[in-house]
């Protein structure tokens, strides 16, 4: 039986490989660029999650880039 994957996982597979790209031109060291997309990830996953349970979505704040538009960000406010 294949589990649905939450909204989370599918974030983190449209967004690792530009992530990563980002931390790898940062860095230049892939070792280094993997720890940093890690990172970057599970804080987004942290945020995230807290909010959800604390029942508030004021700490979220879903928008758009200005240069990307359609494409959402979460930010913490």
């Amino acid at each position: 039986m294949k589990a649905k994957s939450s909204h989370f996982d599918r974030l983190v597979a449209r967004y690792y490989p530009a992530v990563y790209s980002f931390a790898c031109r940062l860095t230049d060291d892939p070792r280094e660029a993997i720890e940093l997309t890690r990172n970057a990830f599970r804080s987004v996953q942290t945020i995230v999650y807290s909010a959800r349970s604390n029942g508030s979505r004021d700490d979220l704040n879903i928008s758009s880039h200005p240069s990307r538009p359609g494409r959402p960000l979460i930010c913490a406010a």
